[in-house]
C-alpha cells in the first residue's frame, strides 16, 4: 500500500471512530427520561400508578386549608367541617416524589376506568393498577402534611409534600 493510500485508510477510520462515538453519545443522551426540577410556580408532568381504591383509600392531615384545597382531616382525629374547597389526596409519583392533588378521580378517563373496576367488596391484592400521566402545576409545599395510604393504616410522622393543581390528565394505555 502507498503512503498516500495508508494515510486515507487512517484518515477514513478516524472519521468512522469519531462518527460513531458521536452517535453513541446522542444515542446515550436522548436515553436518559429528563429530570425535571419541580419547584413552586412550575407545571411539570407526573406519571402515577393506582388502584380504583385509592380513590377512597388516600388521606392527608394539614390544619390549614391550602391553595389546591384541604387535607380531610384538619387533626389525625379530627375531620375538617365540609367546605366547597376541593379534598386533597396524596399520590406518589413513579419517581418517587409525593404530591396532594384535587379531584384525581373526577378526571373523565380516571372516573371512566373506576366505573369498569369499582374496587367495594374486592381485596386491594385483586385490583388492577393502571397508570395516568398529568401536567400540573405546583401551588405549594407545606411542611407538616400527614398521611395515610389506608383508612386503617397508621398516620405517617409530619413531612413536608407538594401541593398541585391539576392541569390535564390522561390514562395510559
Amino acid at each position: 500500500m502507498s503512503p498516500a493510500r495508508h494515510g486515507s485508510a487512517i484518515g477514513q477510520a478516524l472519521i468512522l471512530l469519531v462518527a460513531i462515538t458521536l452517535g453513541a453519545a446522542v444515542f446515550v443522551l436522548r436515553g436518559k427520561p429528563q429530570v425535571q426540577a419541580w419547584a413552586v410556580g412550575k407545571t411539570v408532568e407526573a406519571k402515577f400508578t393506582l388502584l380504583t381504591s385509592d380513590r377512597f383509600d388516600l388521606d392527608c392531615v394539614y390544619p390549614k386549608e391550602l391553595p389546591a384545597g384541604t387535607c380531610a382531616y384538619k387533626k389525625p382525629d379530627k375531620r375538617f367541617s365540609r367546605s366547597a374547597a376541593p379534598s386533597l389526596k396524596p399520590y406518589v409519583t413513579v419517581t418517587q416524589k409525593m404530591v396532594l392533588l384535587p379531584n384525581l378521580f373526577d378526571r373523565p378517563d380516571i372516573r371512566e376506568r373506576y366505573r369498569k373496576e369499582p374496587p367495594a367488596g374486592r381485596p386491594r391484592k385483586a385490583l388492577k393498577r393502571f397508570a395516568v400521566t398529568c401536567d400540573i402545576e405546583l401551588v405549594d409545599q407545606p411542611d407538616g402534611v400527614r398521611v395515610r395510604f389506608g383508612r386503617r393504616d397508621k398516620w405517617s410522622n409530619p413531612l413536608r409534600t407538594w401541593v398541585g393543581k391539576i392541569h390535564d390528565c390522561k390514562l395510559q394505555p
